[in-house]
């Protein structure tokens, strides 16, 4: 996410019941789930945890 970041990647945030945002990142617990745009407008997702 850092280095993303570091590289202009702006992160998306969505109102989601039972998500904490921080840092760009959704967490839903221990999992995490992220989006972002490509160049061309195409939403992109990561996503980590257990």
């Amino acid at each position: 996410m850092s280095d993303l970041r570091g590289k202009g990647v702006a992160f998306e945030r969505y109102d989601m019941d039972g998500a904490d945002f921080a840092d760009g990142i959704h967490w839903f617990g221990d999992f995490g789930a992220a989006w972002f745009k490509d160049p061309d407008g195409n939403i992109l997702h990561l996503n980590s945890g257990d």
